[in-house]
């Protein structure tokens, strides 16, 4: 729901609004700490245009655990899923693409790689051994979702929006749906209270260096 429309049925300002929803996206972002193990799905999702787009690793295990990290702008690379790797929890298989990059970080995690070949046609969708990226894929597909509705989103609270995906969707496969609600809320109480400071000052997920040192704009002119 828009900020507007959010102020206008509890009858707040949107600065109240916007105070709220970003204390608790901040709660979910604690929440939302999970580790993946076993088979892992794995690949990068971007948002934005060019090679300043948003580089997001995504991941998801058997046990649907999963996390969408912003790791920098640009393409992947083994550095970046290097950068993800406090995230990983005694893997055993990961399952990816054809790209270099990820079978170097699987070597650098000690566990095998099935990787999906490259296909000219683009019509292939499963390794030789029938694992596949499908889970995965309908991840990723939420991003694409939460640009298209919210008309983008601020890169400063980016992550947190993604920790929020990741969080409601992990929720909604293990908690029975009339039991949803007292479970988050148990969840948030467990949380730290968050102070409109560091909303406001939250640190950006991206590099503005990286971003515009290029163009000499600004401070970096």
């Amino acid at each position: 729901m828009a900020l507007r429309h959010e102020a206008h049925f509890l009858g707040l300002s949107i600065h109240t609004c916007f105070r709220m929803r970003h204390k608790l996206y901040a709660a979910v972002s604690e929440l939302a700490k999970k580790r993946v193990t076993g088979k892992v799905q794995l690949d990068a999702a971007y948002s934005g245009i060019s090679h300043h787009k948003v580089c997001i690793v995504s991941a998801i295990d058997s046990q649907d655990n999963m996390f969408l990290n912003i790791v920098g702008l640009g393409v992947e690379t083994f550095e970046k899923y290097k950068d993800c790797k406090y995230k990983f929890d005694d893997p055993e298989l990961i399952v990816a693409d054809s790209k270099p990059c990820i079978r170097l970080f699987a070597n650098d995690l000690g566990v095998e790689i099935d990787q999906i070949k490259t296909d000219p046609r683009g019509t292939r969708y499963t390794t030789d051994l029938g694992n596949h990226l499908g889970d995965l894929n309908q991840l990723d597909a939420e991003i694409t979702s939460l640009i298209a509705r919210t008309h983008g989103c601020a890169t400063r609270y980016f992550q947190q929006y993604l920790d929020f995906i990741t969080y409601r969707k992990k929720t909604m496969y293990d908690i029975d749906r009339d039991k949803v609600a007292k479970y988050v809320f148990d969840d948030i109480r467990q949380t730290k209270a968050y102070k409109e400071e560091e909303l406001v000052y939250a640190e950006l997920p991206i590099s503005l260096k990286d971003a515009y040192n290029e163009y000499r704009y600004g401070t970096f002119a």
